[in-house]
Parts: structure tokens; sequence; C-alpha cells
């Protein structure tokens, strides 16, 4: 019985912190897009949207994406 009572929070959760790790992932391709130091982007991510890997993300260059792939990036994984 507790646990259905509780079940809910951990989705909501959830749902919270997957809002800023898409907006942790937006900051940190954009800002490599636009030749931003790397350590600076990782202090302004806010802190329930960090991963593990997110610093793997500067990795990305301007070939592969630009600032409306971005955008669509974003959008999609808001909607998903």
């Amino acid at each position: 019985m507790l646990t259905q009572a509780t079940e809910p929070l951990p989705t909501f959760l959830e749902f919270i912190i997957y809002g800023h790790m898409i907006d942790n992932v937006v900051l940190i391709v954009t800002g490599t897009l636009h030749e931003r130091d790397v350590q600076e982007l990782l202090e302004k991510c806010y802190h329930l949207g960090m991963f593990d890997s997110i610093a793997t993300l500067a990795c990305i260059t301007s070939e592969d994406l630009d600032d409306m792939n971005i955008e669509i990036m974003r959008n999609t994984l808001y909607k998903a």
C-alpha cells in the first residue's frame, strides 16, 4: 500500500530532472559551437540536470550541428 502512495513522487521528480538535463545538453552544445570554455559551461549547468557523461558533449563540432538543429533537438527531446 505504501509503494502505491509514493510511486507518483519518483515519476514526478524524474520529469523535473529530464527538463534540466535537456537544458544542460543544449547549453553545452550551444556553448561549444560558440567556442566557450567547457569548464565555464559546466559551472553554468543546473545541478539537477547533471549526468556523468555531460562533458563529452563538448566534442560536438559545428559540422555536426548548427543553431537551428540544436533547437530542433531541444524540441524533440522535450516532446519525447
